[in-house]
């Protein structure tokens, strides 16, 4: 992984030059399609700071890359994350779709693209939302994948 596309994952998920922990448990997932361990999450200090820095940031998700676990994570496990990331069971279109448009770019999936996430989105989940579940189903199709 370059340092510009850790930049892009930073751009794509920091609010105001940092990074809560929502955000970086989305980058990681985006990247490498399973969640941070949680001995990661705790080394970074979220009970006790609510942000990281680009440097911090950085430094994690190169600690990420090295931590990466070769076992998947159920659907169930990654659901249970997602659903404590975004606190509902649903995903409108523009989440669902800015989730996996970074994704695509980063790993250069040339598959994924905005009109195959918009099919799949209204396919999976109407016109309204989309479940965990299928979010999910899509991660474990695309994600990692380098």
């Amino acid at each position: 992984m370059s340092t510009s596309q850790i930049g892009e994952l930073f751009g794509k998920y920091a609010k105001s030059g940092y990074i809560g922990e929502d955000g970086f448990i989305l980058a990681v997932i985006s990247l490498i399609g399973q969640p941070p361990t949680q001995e990661l999450l705790s080394k970074l200090g979220f009970q006790s700071k609510e942000v990281l820095t680009y440097r911090e940031f950085f430094d994690a998700m190169k600690e990420s890359l090295r931590t990466v676990s070769s076992d998947q994570p159920s659907p169930e496990d990654l659901s249970s994350v997602l659903q404590a990331v975004f606190s509902k069971d649903t995903l409108t279109l523009s989440e669902f779709v800015a989730a996996f448009q970074h994704n695509a770019t980063v790993l250069g999936l040339d598959d994924v693209t905005d009109d195959l996430l918009v099919g799949l989105y209204q396919y999976a989940g109407g016109l309204d939302t989309i479940s965990l579940t299928q979010f999910v189903d899509f991660i474990s199709i695309h994600a990692g994948r380098y």
